[in-house]
């Protein structure tokens, strides 16, 4: 699942956590070959939080390309749908919440 909070208007941080399976035991190491995944290494069963924000287009896309994505708290599964304007409304809630919609 690939975690986003708003922190912008058209701006989301991500945050995802390196699943452990059979091959990736819990503590070793790996590097994300995914797009979204800035260059680095990474323990096995860890959260990364990247520090580039993704656009609203960009967290579409992931979407559509099939990850689950929970945005400020509301998961959309891959079966459902998710579209650019309600990523923008979703951001516009979190940050009025927050008071940091200027």
């Amino acid at each position: 699942m690939l975690d986003f909070t708003s922190v912008g208007t058209d701006r989301h941080r991500l945050t995802y956590r390196t699943e452990v399976t059979e091959q990736l035991e819990l503590g070793s190491v790996l590097r994300p070959a995914a797009d979204f995944a800035e260059g680095g290494y990474y323990l096995t069963g860890g959260s990364v939080v990247q520090s580039m924000g993704l656009t609203s287009a960009e967290v579409v896309d992931l979407f559509e390309e099939g990850y689950v994505v929970r945005l400020n708290g509301t998961v959309y599964p891959s079966a459902g749908e998710l579209t650019l304007e309600t990523v923008c409304r979703s951001a516009r809630r979190a940050l009025d919440e927050t008071g940091q919609r200027t």
